[in-house]
């Protein structure tokens, strides 16, 4: 996978993003969840296989309560498509738990 260079909030050097495949046996998903002061909030996510290549992609609008309840329904979210699926070994990744 390709490395992605953000500029940190702490100071001027980038920092290189990686993302690591799952081994043979495993599907990653990776998710993130976003919200506004005003409780609106969305999520998304990704499931990819040990190639790199996708499997499904998902995106939701709905309310939170906090960040940190968007992350968790993001989450939520996923591992719920990953059931409907029949998706057993699953590695999940997110940023900010």
């Amino acid at each position: 996978m390709g490395i992605q260079f953000l500029q940190s909030n702490r100071s001027n050097r980038p920092l290189a993003l990686f993302w690591n495949k799952p081994n043979t046996e495993c599907i990653k998903l990776n998710v993130n969840g976003s919200y506004c002061h005003q409780s609106l909030a969305g999520d998304g996510g990704i499931l990819r296989d040990h190639r790199g290549g996708v499997l499904k992609a998902f995106t939701h609008q709905y309310q939170a309560l906090s960040a940190f309840h968007s992350e968790l329904l993001a989450v939520y979210d996923g591992l719920r498509l990953c059931s409907d699926l029949g998706l057993q070994q699953v590695i999940i990744e997110t940023d900010s738990m």
